[in-house]
């Protein structure tokens, strides 16, 4: 039988093993997390034990399911799409997949950082292909924004605005009779201008006579169409969608920049005077003023609803060719800015009236050799993609750099938000916005450059021939 000084000792003992194991787990408790905490830092144990610190890679691809090889070496038991940690610096990335052709690149990953790779297309090695339609009575205006449709005019009776929706290796069209909207009528010079989001509704450009009208279709209800030149009886220097539900549209008036509400047929006051272009992100617009009397011009933002604008960046020469591009990536603004062949990025938030603009951070600042002509973003506002024919300046935001090569056609268009396309001697090649991964899709059949197109999940190409028959081709 135990003593009292037996039972002491054993609750010392107790006592001592308890905040032993408590001790234990709270250290252990601090080393699981101190070690996720450098994981998520991108710090990992490499060759020797030797504690290195990588980035986190994310690869996608269309189709899904590749084999991804790094440096050469193949990733096990991983198909795209996947999230790793690589180590920093230069890697190759090769994906492949049987029965499709290759896609390469090599990328630079930084120490603690995030790379999304998420455009890489592969295109199937045996291609088949199926005429599905004679468009030749229909004018090809401009493919719709989710790449399954065409806008096409049809002018045998009247001007009908049709929609060629595709699926697969079936065509349906529909059409509504826009003959008696245009002052012009049946002879009325039509070109395409932009799509709302939604792709129900277009803005067009009309002329006749040397008149000129700005329309805005509604190719879902033709009742609905508004003729803003008539309606509002004004000329429009520029015009362009403020919202995605295109129930307003801003516009460049006298040199003066103002909004139209299209269901209240109302027309705003003056946003900013002696405006002389503007491009817009939503209800974010950046816009360029006209030379004051120094001869200085003023890019600045303007947000709905505000005072005034806020000047962002001053132009001294007042001939310069100014061109600006403005998009949304992730959590950050980034607004592209080109002055004649020097490319400007800056990134941050673009600040409301009264803010300081040094919210806005000069990232990249690149001098180029040409003039920018042309300057969009692009990739879902991953791209600010600067051109002047074919010499081209993209900026990609994942791998923050700026990527200048000469591309070999200087009509090649965009085939869809990462890639473009060409049409040479019947050929339809592609490459992706950097350059690289250039593939034939089509040989000796294709005949017009405008009317190529690729549906959104990259199994459908589509392109008319010499015949003007609309031909679908299995590529994925």
């Amino acid at each position: 039988m135990d003593t009292m000084e037996d039972l002491q000792k054993k609750k010392k003992q107790q006592f001592i093993r308890v905040v032993l194991t408590e001790i234990l787990m709270a250290m252990s408790v601090l080393c699981l997390t101190a070690f996720l905490t450098l994981l998520v830092l991108g710090y990992s144990i490499g060759d020797g034990w030797k504690i290195e610190r990588s980035g986190l890679v994310q690869i996608n691809s269309t189709p899904t399911g590749a084999v991804v090889t790094i440096d050469g070496e193949e990733e096990l038991l991983t198909r795209t799409n996947l999230s790793k940690s690589y180590s920093s610096g230069l890697h190759k990335v090769v994906l492949s997949k049987d029965g499709y052709d290759t896609w390469e690149k090599e990328i630079n990953v930084t120490e603690g950082y995030y790379y999304r790779l998420k455009y890489p297309r592969l295109f199937l090695t045996e291609k088949t292909d199926r005429v599905i339609g004679d468009l030749s009575k229909y004018n090809i205006l401009a493919k719709s924004p989710n790449n399954n449709s065409l806008l096409a005019l049809d002018r045998t009776e009247g001007l009908k605005f049709s929609l060629i929706n595709l699926n697969g290796e079936k065509m349906t069209i529909t059409s509504v009779d826009g003959t008696s909207i245009f002052r012009g009528g049946k002879e009325a010079a039509i070109e395409f201008y932009e799509w709302s989001a939604s792709g129900e509704k277009v803005l067009v450009r009309s002329s006749y006579d040397e008149k000129v009208e700005w329309v805005l279709v509604d190719l879902k209800n033709i009742e609905e169409t508004v003729n803003l030149t008539t309606t509002f009886g004004v000329d429009f220097e520029k015009i362009r969608f403020e919202n995605g539900s295109a129930s307003r549209v801003l516009a460049i008036i006298d040199g003066n920049l103002r909004e139209i509400n299209i269901g209240e047929n109302e027309l705003s006051k003056v946003l900013v005077a002696g405006v002389s272009d503007f491009t817009n992100n939503g209800e974010e617009i950046i816009y360029l003023t006209k030379a004051n009397e120094e001869g200085e011009r003023r890019v600045g933002v303007y947000k709905e609803g505000e005072k005034s604008g806020t000047k962002l960046y001053t132009v001294k020469n007042p001939k310069a060719v100014v061109k600006m591009a403005v998009g949304t990536y992730y959590e950050d603004d980034f607004l592209g800015i080109a002055v004649d062949d020097e490319m400007m990025i800056y990134q941050g938030t673009l600040p409301s009236y009264g803010e300081s603009a040094k919210q806005m951070s000069l990232v990249i600042e690149k001098q180029l050799d040409f003039v920018v002509q042309e300057m969009k973003i692009k990739g879902d506002g991953e791209l600010i993609f600067a051109r002047n024919g074919a010499k081209v300046a993209v900026m990609d935001a994942e791998a923050f750099d700026v990527i200048s090569y000469e591309m070999e056609d200087e009509n090649a268009k965009w085939l869809d938000d990462f890639m473009l396309y060409s049409v040479k001697g019947g050929n339809i090649t592609v490459w992706d916005f950097d350059g690289i991964n250039k593939r034939v899709l089509v040989e000796t059949n294709a005949a017009i450059q405008n009317n190529v197109m690729m549906t959104g999940n990259g199994k459908w190409l589509y392109y008319l021939d010499a015949e003007s028959q609309l031909v679908a081709v299995k590529i994925g």
